[in-house]
């Protein structure tokens, strides 16, 4: 087993995608998403680099509302695939697996916005359609709120304390993929990481367009 998680490091490394971060200014300069995000990436590297690859902000494929969508982070390991979905908002979160819209609690005034849960299953989608016939388990979707206070839900994959989000992943001690598989799907993603720049201006384009037939 240890020489099997062995493989799969020196398989990240030799692919140059251990971690596929562009290079982050200023945390000053962030803007409050980007920070959010920054958070959770801190975080995720806390996890043994032996057997978890990080990949940030993959544009894929999507059969959603858009032709692409945007994913904060992925993280492949022989334990399964992690789809997660970061998340700025600041307060009291209160976040309902079923319900469409979650609450924000900020300063005494209450803000509804659409369930990430539900935004992150079209992530989840697009990153089944990209491994395909190496899908051996279901992936596996967080949603995080770095910035918030504390967050009251009824689901076991929604955290705002980035210890127990880590430990909640590092539970998964079962092994679903072998070397040949995680090859494959590292492969698959770090070409798509390759294609982000090219992609970028195209999904924001797609996102625009979507969200002014919403306010027609």
């Amino acid at each position: 087993m240890v020489v099997f998680f062995l493989s799969i490091f020196a398989l990240a490394v030799i692919i140059n995608i251990v971690v596929l971060r562009s290079a982050v200014p200023l945390k000053s300069t962030l803007s409050k998403a980007k920070l959010a995000e920054t958070k959770v990436n801190d975080a995720l590297s806390m996890l043994d680099m032996k057997s978890y690859v990080l990949f940030e902000n993959v544009i894929l494929p999507s059969r959603g509302n858009t032709a692409h969508t945007e994913i904060d982070h992925i993280v492949v390991s022989p334990y399964g695939i992690f789809c997660i979905e970061t998340k700025a908002h600041s307060g009291s979160i209160y976040a309902y697996e079923r319900n469409r819209d979650w609450a924000q609690y900020l300063r005494g005034q209450k803000y509804t916005f659409n369930s990430p849960h539900r935004q992150n299953y079209k992530h989840i989608k697009a990153i089944e359609d990209l491994v395909g016939s190496d899908l051996r388990a279901a992936v596996h979707s967080y949603v995080v709120f770095p910035n918030a206070t504390q967050v009251v839900t009824d689901s076991n994959f929604v955290y705002c304390n980035l210890q127990s989000f880590v430990a909640h992943i590092s539970r998964h001690k079962q092994p679903v993929y072998n070397i040949a598989e995680c090859t494959r799907i590292m492969r698959a993603l770090a070409y798509a990481s390759s294609q982000k720049d090219a992609l970028l201006s195209v999904h924001i384009d797609e996102v625009q367009s979507y969200l002014a037939t919403k306010l027609v």
